[in-house]
């Protein structure tokens, strides 16, 4: 009896101590154990703490949406969700609040994360390198929407830009700016075509050409905008 009583109370202290060592952080909804390497090795090892950028003084915003959303991440085959989450398209990273600290995670170790905002609506993002272009891969943050046997890619990427001597001479605003650009992609089985005018869309859909003329000129379809292209997709695709 006095045996396995110390065998229990070595069995207790060790784990007290094992808990002491591996305390839960808190990652928005989900608490796991910061040593976790099981189940959530990769996620904390390649998140780090945020630099320190001063983006007050220019134009601009380096982010996509400027609040912050729910995300739910995936990386490297490891699933984590946050109460907090931002695209830094400038710096192509995704940045996180863990108990109020801000940490970045880089998006080559991101495989795919969701944005859920305020009014819980989700929108779906990927790491571009899984896509090619012309042997390239598109590198960055890439919003995926799936329209039947297509999907919409929406490829997001931002540059800081120092005023010219033009600016300069005239009077315009001297600070430096960031500039947000997009591409968008179309791709159906293996193929990924950009769309850049309605002669791309027509090529793609060119079975249906002259109805999906009508409905551009009608709906006044801007090709290069995500929402619109889908809803020709939704009519025609």
């Amino acid at each position: 009896m006095k045996t396995q009583l110390l065998t229990f109370l070595f069995i207790f202290a060790s784990a007290c101590y094992l808990i002491s060592q591996n305390p839960p952080v808190e990652t928005g909804n989900i608490p796991v154990s910061a040593n976790d390497g099981a189940a959530y090795g990769s996620m904390f090892a390649n998140l780090v703490g945020k630099r320190s950028n001063n983006y007050h003084s220019v134009v601009g915003t380096p982010y996509l949406y400027d609040e912050w959303s729910k995300g739910k991440l995936l990386v490297m085959g490891d699933e984590a969700s946050f109460d907090e989450v931002k695209i830094n398209v400038l710096e192509n990273v995704l940045e996180v609040k863990i108990k109020g600290a801000e940490k970045v995670l880089e998006s080559r170790y991101l495989t795919s994360f969701d944005l859920i905002g305020a009014d819980l609506t989700s929108q779906h993002f990927v790491n571009g390198d899984r896509y090619k272009y012309e042997g390239r891969p598109l590198t960055g943050f890439v919003k995926e929407t799936k329209v039947g046997e297509f999907t919409v890619l929406t490829r997001f990427k931002a540059r800081w830009v120092k005023p010219d001597q033009t600016d300069k001479i005239v009077g315009g605003d001297p600070r430096d700016k960031i500039v947000h650009t997009k591409e968008t992609y179309i791709m159906k089985g293996e193929r990924l075509t950009p769309v850049k005018s309605k002669k791309d869309l027509l090529e793609i859909l060119k079975k249906k050409e002259k109805k999906i003329k009508a409905f551009m000129k009608e709906n006044r379809t801007n090709v290069k905008e995500e929402s619109d292209l889908v809803e020709v997709l939704k009519h025609y695709g």
